[in-house]
């Protein structure tokens, strides 16, 4: 089990922070080395975490109190960057990992956020967000909060990481199907695989392994044999292909090619 100090005054919230952080862990299966990238790194404490076993890594955040408090508590200002979620400052697959938190809710396009965490990432993505149909969202209903008006189910946010990202392989996960104040006696039952997997949980977790796919460009064959001239290699430059390359060349088998004396080509 992974070992930090916890944040939070409460036990029940302890407990929480432990359980979600060895989900992470096992379904990143970081290796040291690795660069991991948190959208929405928040007080930056799985930064922390992820560092100590050896990653390299950079937190995002779209507000500048949240990047100078994040940078504050990890004590490094280069490990957080002041940035949007749907349009990320990163080249093409420069992370191995990437981890989107709750910018994702936060974001003024959800699918333009995901698709650039795909975008950035070489080999996995992990999505955190809270699941409305849950005591959470009931919760956030009953008191009237507007934000879980942008909270995503778990079947709509398969559904878009379906969209943008064709046939991989993903794992959804769900926390906290109970009530937090219930995790000390609880734990053994939250922590079960087939509760985990149900759709009711508190805080979603979707992994999304990334699978590139190779696009090839079929020849063009032409319709009719192509006659061959005199040419004395065994190569010959194709002139007359339809829609061919006229640079290309073609082989001549040796029977076919014309016959030189031995004083041809001198004089």
């Amino acid at each position: 089990m992974p070992h930090f100090s916890p944040n939070r005054s409460d036990l029940s919230s302890h407990l929480l922070e432990v359980m979600e952080t060895d989900l992470l862990v096992s379904m990143f299966r970081p290796k040291a080395g690795q660069r991991l990238l948190e959208v929405g790194c928040g007080s930056g404490r799985r930064l922390k975490l992820f560092r100590d076993r050896g990653l390299d890594v950079l937190g995002l955040e779209s507000d500048q109190v949240l990047v100078d408090n994040a940078r504050r508590s990890i004590g490094n200002d280069s490990l957080v960057r002041l940035g949007e979620p749907g349009e990320l400052p990163f080249e093409d697959n420069t992370f191995d990992l990437v981890l989107l938190g709750h910018a994702l809710v936060r974001a003024f396009d959800p699918r333009s956020a995901l698709a650039e965490a795909g975008r950035v990432a070489r080999k996995r993505i992990i999505v955190k967000t809270y699941n409305p149909y849950s005591l959470i969202g009931l919760n956030h209903r009953l008191q009237g909060k507007s934000e879980i008006d942008r909270w995503v189910s778990p079947w709509g946010l398969t559904s878009m990481a379906r969209q943008i990202f064709g046939a991989t392989r993903m794992q959804r996960i769900t926390l906290l199907t109970f009530p937090k104040a219930w995790l000390k006696r609880l734990k053994t039952i939250e922590t079960a695989p087939l509760v985990q997997q149900s759709p009711w949980g508190g805080i979603i977790l979707l992994k999304i392994d990334l699978k590139y796919t190779v696009r090839t460009r079929p020849l063009t064959v032409p319709s009719k044999p192509v006659p061959l001239g005199p040419q004395s290699g065994p190569y010959r430059r194709q002139t007359n292909h339809r829609r061919g390359d006229p640079g290309c060349m073609q082989w001549i088998p040796p029977k076919e090619r014309p016959h030189l004396g031995a004083d041809a080509g001198m004089g």
